[in-house]
Protein backbone atom coordinates (compact mmCIF):
# COMPACT_ATOMS: atom_id res chain seq x y z
CA UNK A 1 0.00 0.00 0.00
CA UNK A 2 1.76 3.24 -0.56
CA UNK A 3 1.41 6.43 1.37
CA UNK A 4 -2.05 7.49 -0.62
CA UNK A 5 -4.74 6.43 1.85
CA UNK A 6 -8.05 7.40 -0.15
CA UNK A 7 -8.95 7.08 -3.49
CA UNK A 8 -10.19 10.68 -3.94
CA UNK A 9 -6.48 11.51 -2.97
CA UNK A 10 -5.10 8.60 -5.60
CA UNK A 11 -7.52 10.33 -7.93
CA UNK A 12 -6.61 13.55 -7.64
CA UNK A 13 -2.69 12.22 -7.42
CA UNK A 14 -3.48 10.72 -10.74
CA UNK A 15 -5.20 13.73 -12.63
CA UNK A 16 -7.95 11.45 -12.71
CA UNK A 17 -10.36 14.14 -13.30
CA UNK A 18 -13.60 13.88 -16.16
CA UNK A 19 -14.41 10.96 -17.42
CA UNK A 20 -12.27 10.05 -20.20
CA UNK A 21 -9.71 9.90 -17.49
CA UNK A 22 -11.22 7.39 -15.23
CA UNK A 23 -9.39 4.98 -13.66
CA UNK A 24 -10.08 1.44 -13.43
CA UNK A 25 -11.24 -0.51 -10.32
CA UNK A 26 -8.62 -2.88 -10.69
CA UNK A 27 -6.06 -0.45 -10.90
CA UNK A 28 -7.18 0.90 -7.47
CA UNK A 29 -7.81 -2.19 -6.24
CA UNK A 30 -3.90 -3.06 -6.62
CA UNK A 31 -2.49 0.20 -5.42
CA UNK A 32 -4.42 -0.55 -2.03
CA UNK A 33 -4.16 -4.12 -2.21
CA UNK A 34 -8.33 -4.82 -1.68
CA UNK A 35 -10.64 -7.06 -3.68
CA UNK A 36 -12.90 -4.67 -6.21
CA UNK A 37 -15.65 -5.49 -3.73
CA UNK A 38 -13.77 -3.66 -0.84
CA UNK A 39 -12.99 -0.82 -3.62
CA UNK A 40 -16.21 -0.27 -3.86
CA UNK A 41 -17.13 -0.44 -0.26
CA UNK A 42 -14.13 2.21 0.49
CA UNK A 43 -15.71 4.60 -2.31
CA UNK A 44 -18.97 4.35 -0.79
CA UNK A 45 -17.11 5.42 2.63
CA UNK A 46 -15.43 8.71 1.05
CA UNK A 47 -18.70 9.83 -1.02
CA UNK A 48 -20.32 9.09 2.43
CA UNK A 49 -18.50 11.44 3.85
CA UNK A 50 -18.39 14.01 1.16
CA UNK A 51 -16.37 13.13 -1.41
CA UNK A 52 -17.57 13.77 -5.10
CA UNK A 53 -15.90 10.53 -6.70
CA UNK A 54 -17.72 9.84 -10.04
CA UNK A 55 -18.15 6.39 -11.80
CA UNK A 56 -18.52 5.52 -15.54
CA UNK A 57 -18.73 2.03 -17.43
CA UNK A 58 -17.06 3.26 -20.51
CA UNK A 59 -13.43 3.06 -20.09
CA UNK A 60 -15.00 1.65 -16.75
CA UNK A 61 -13.58 3.38 -13.64
CA UNK A 62 -13.58 6.37 -11.23
CA UNK A 63 -12.57 9.69 -11.22
CA UNK A 64 -13.33 13.27 -10.23
CA UNK A 65 -15.12 15.56 -12.05
CA UNK A 66 -14.13 18.29 -14.08
CA UNK A 67 -17.14 20.08 -14.62
CA UNK A 68 -20.69 20.38 -12.76
CA UNK A 69 -22.15 18.70 -15.68
CA UNK A 70 -20.68 15.35 -14.38
CA UNK A 71 -21.80 15.75 -10.71
CA UNK A 72 -25.20 16.17 -11.89
CA UNK A 73 -24.79 12.99 -14.36
CA UNK A 74 -23.58 11.17 -11.85
CA UNK A 75 -26.40 12.35 -8.91
CA UNK A 76 -28.88 11.14 -11.65
CA UNK A 77 -27.06 7.44 -12.08
CA UNK A 78 -27.05 6.94 -8.50
CA UNK A 79 -30.52 8.05 -8.25
CA UNK A 80 -31.42 5.51 -11.22
CA UNK A 81 -29.88 2.70 -9.21
CA UNK A 82 -31.80 3.95 -6.00
CA UNK A 83 -35.03 3.33 -7.83
CA UNK A 84 -34.63 0.38 -9.54
CA UNK A 85 -33.57 -1.78 -5.87
CA UNK A 86 -36.59 0.05 -4.42
CA UNK A 87 -38.71 -1.52 -7.39
CA UNK A 88 -37.10 -4.77 -6.19
CA UNK A 89 -37.81 -4.44 -2.84
CA UNK A 90 -41.05 -3.70 -3.09
CA UNK A 91 -42.49 -7.58 -3.08
CA UNK A 92 -40.15 -7.92 -0.35
CA UNK A 93 -41.85 -5.25 1.88
CA UNK A 94 -45.12 -6.26 0.87
CA UNK A 95 -44.69 -9.90 2.28
CA UNK A 96 -43.24 -8.45 5.08
CA UNK A 97 -45.75 -6.59 5.62
CA UNK A 98 -48.74 -9.32 5.41
CA UNK A 99 -47.03 -11.34 8.36
CA UNK A 100 -46.36 -8.32 10.17
CA UNK A 101 -47.82 -9.38 13.88
CA UNK A 102 -49.05 -13.39 12.15
CA UNK A 103 -46.51 -15.36 14.56
CA UNK A 104 -44.02 -15.58 12.03
CA UNK A 105 -41.39 -18.12 13.12
CA UNK A 106 -37.63 -18.17 11.83
CA UNK A 107 -37.81 -21.99 10.31
CA UNK A 108 -41.25 -22.70 8.33
CA UNK A 109 -42.41 -25.24 6.04
CA UNK A 110 -41.81 -24.02 2.87
CA UNK A 111 -45.76 -24.27 1.80
CA UNK A 112 -46.24 -22.19 5.56
CA UNK A 113 -44.13 -19.45 3.98
CA UNK A 114 -46.60 -17.54 1.72
CA UNK A 115 -49.51 -18.17 3.36
CA UNK A 116 -49.81 -15.98 6.77
CA UNK A 117 -52.37 -17.36 9.69
CA UNK A 118 -55.01 -15.67 9.59
CA UNK A 119 -55.41 -14.07 6.28
CA UNK A 120 -56.65 -11.14 5.64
Amino acid sequence: MGTITTVERMLKSMGAYGTRKAVSTARIADYFNLSPRKVREKVYQERKAGALICYNTRPGGYFLPDSPEEVFRQKELLEQGIKKRALALRPFREYCRKWKGKGVQKKMDPEDLFTPHDEE
